[in-house]
């Protein structure tokens, strides 16, 4: 697996973030980034290839994930929200857990990876065990970056989510 950010000029767009994929994939794979297609659902992934990505963008931030297994990220600028949101999305017992950026962003990234949302937010628990984040799909690999002051970042991967580096591209 491969995590890379690039921290934008100005407000992180969908061009940054085919743009980073674009580099991204250069650099791990040394081949010019294929075209990209997206399914019935919007999962954007390269047609007759193993190479699975996902991405996301927020405040200034895009991210660009790589791997050769399905994946899911989700990066999250932390900012003001309403006081009933967290209760909206998540349980009492997540919300006891672990910040609420922390779980929209694994939910964001679960939905991803399979590249629809299939079930309510609040179906979808995460909890914490022995400094492990465990989903309630339990073949699901979860783990969070705290690497990024002021934002959230998650990945949800159907193989063993290793403790890399994230790679900044300038």
């Amino acid at each position: 697996m491969e995590i890379f950010c690039w921290k934008t000029p100005e407000k992180a767009s969908s061009e940054h973030i085919y743009s980073l994929l674009k580099t991204a994939v250069k650099r791990v794979y040394g081949i010019d980034s294929p075209d990209v297609f997206k399914t019935e659902s919007g999962k954007p992934y390269f047609k007759n290839s193993n190479i699975h990505f996902s991405l996301s963008h927020s405040g200034n931030y895009a991210l660009c994930v790589l791997d050769s297994f399905p994946i899911g990220a989700d990066i999250q600028i932390i900012r003001s929200i309403s006081p009933s949101l967290p209760y909206a999305v998540c349980t009492l017992e997540e919300l006891e857990e672990m910040d609420f950026f922390t779980l929209w962003t694994l939910k964001e990234s679960y939905i991803k990876l399979y590249g629809k949302k299939s079930m309510d937010y609040k179906d979808m628990t995460f909890s914490k065990k022995d400094g492990k984040i465990l989903c309630f799909d339990e073949k699901i690999f979860c783990s969070t970056f705290d690497i990024i002051p002021g934002y959230a970042l998650s990945v949800c991967a159907m193989s063993e989510v290793p403790a890399c580096p994230i790679t900044f591209i300038d």
